[in-house]
C-alpha cells in the first residue's frame, strides 16, 4: 500500500467517526421565544433542589457522551491530541449552535489558531471541511430538538443557526435522508 491508499482509508474511517458521533443535550437559549412553556412538576422541591438535579442529569449526559465519543474515536485511530481536539471543537460549536453568523473565522479565533491550520486539522481528524463540520454539528442538534416534538421545524431551524428554513430543510434532507417531519417517524419505527 502507497501513503496515498493508507491516507483515504484513514479519512474514510475518520468520515465514519463523525457521522457517528453523539452530541450531549444541548444547553437551554436565553431566547424566550424558543423557550419550551414550563409545567410545574417540582412535587415540593424548591426551585434551587430542582435545578441542581438537572445540572447533574446534565453532567452525567456530557460524561456518558464523552465516553462514547473517546470510544469511537479511538476506534478511529485518532490518537489522544486529535481526540481532544475534536472534542473542543465540537463543544465550542455546541455553545454557538444558535448563532447563524458563526463562521470558520470565529471558530478559528475560539480555538487560538489560523484558519489555515484549523482547516487542516479538522479536515484530518474529522475527514469534513470545517464549514461542513460545523453544518453536521447543527444538524445533530436540529434532530435532537425534532426527536423532542417541542418546537416547529421553523424554530427548530433559528435554534440551530440557520437563517433560512429551506436552506436547514436542504440540509437536513441531504444529511438524514429524510425532511424532519418525517426524521422522527422513523425513529420511532426503529
Amino acid at each position: 500500500l502507497n501513503q496515498y491508499d493508507v491516507m483515504r482509508r484513514k479519512e474514510k474511517k475518520l468520515q465514519e467517526l463523525v457521522k457517528q458521533l453523539q452530541l450531549p443535550k444541548a444547553e437551554p437559549t436565553d431566547s424566550p421565544q424558543t423557550e419550551p412553556k414550563e409545567q410545574n412538576t417540582d412535587n415540593g422541591k424548591a426551585g434551587g433542589e430542582k435545578e441542581e438535579v438537572i445540572e447533574k442529569e446534565r453532567e452525567k449526559e456530557k460524561e456518558k457522551a464523552t465516553a462514547e465519543d473517546t470510544g469511537r474515536m479511538e476506534a478511529a485511530g485518532l490518537n489522544v491530541s486529535d481526540q481532544e481536539f475534536l472534542r473542543e471543537a465540537m463543544a465550542v460549536v455546541q455553545k454557538n449552535v444558535t448563532n447563524e453568523d458563526y463562521s470558520i473565522e470565529q471558530l478559528a479565533s475560539d480555538m487560538l489558531m489560523s484558519r489555515s491550520t484549523l482547516y487542516r486539522r479538522i479536515k484530518t481528524t474529522a475527514g469534513q471541511k470545517p464549514n461542513e463540520f460545523i453544518r453536521t454539528i447543527r444538524l445533530k442538534h436540529a434532530a435532537e430538538l425534532v426527536l423532542q416534538d417541542k418546537y416547529s421545524h421553523a424554530e427548530i431551524a433559528t435554534m440551530c443557526g440557520f437563517s433560512s428554513t429551506s436552506y436547514f430543510y436542504r440540509c437536513f434532507k441531504k444529511q438524514y435522508g429524510v425532511q424532519p417531519g418525517s426524521y422522527k417517524e422513523g425513529k420511532e419505527e426503529v
